[in-house]
C-alpha cells in the first residue's frame, strides 16, 4: 500500500473581475475631455434593476461596487432625463448608476471602474 499524503486543501481565492464602464458627465468647471472617476452613482433613472414583477424586492447590497479613487465622485443618472437635469447636479451621467445593479443583480463578481468623459 502506498502513503497517503495529508495536503492542506488552498482555498480558491478568486479575484472579482474588473469591469470599466464609461458614460458622459457636463462639467463647466472642468475642461472639455477630462475624465472623472467615479467612486459612486445616485440612481435617478427611473429604473431599478433589483425590481422585477417575478419576485419581491430585495436587498442587495451595493457597497464597494466601485473602486475607490481618492479623487473619485460621486455622479447622478437621470437617464432620459439628462438633457433637462445635466445642469442640475455637479457630475451628471445618463445611465451609468444601472450596470453595477445590473451585475450585482445577476451576481457577477465584478468591481467596476467608471469613468465619465466631460463633455461641457
Amino acid at each position: 500500500m502506498g502513503t497517503q499524503h495529508n495536503k492542506p486543501l488552498k482555498k480558491n481565492k478568486k479575484k472579482a473581475k474588473t469591469l470599466e464602464v464609461y458614460d458622459i458627465t457636463q462639467n463647466n468647471k472642468t475642461p472639455q475631455g477630462h475624465v472623472f472617476n467615479v467612486n459612486d452613482h445616485v440612481n435617478k433613472t427611473g429604473k431599478n434593476p433589483l425590481i422585477t414583477t417575478k419576485n419581491k424586492p430585495r436587498f442587495i447590497d451595493m457597497s464597494n461596487v466601485y473602486f475607490k479613487h481618492t479623487e473619485g465622485i460621486i455622479t447622478t443618472s437621470p437617464g432620459k432625463h439628462y438633457d433637462k437635469q445635466k445642469n442640475k447636479t455637479e457630475f451628471p451621467s445618463t445611465e451609468i448608476a444601472l450596470i453595477p445593479i445590473w451585475c450585482r443583480r445577476f451576481g457577477l463578481d465584478v468591481q467596476i471602474k467608471g469613468f465619465l468623459i466631460n463633455v461641457n
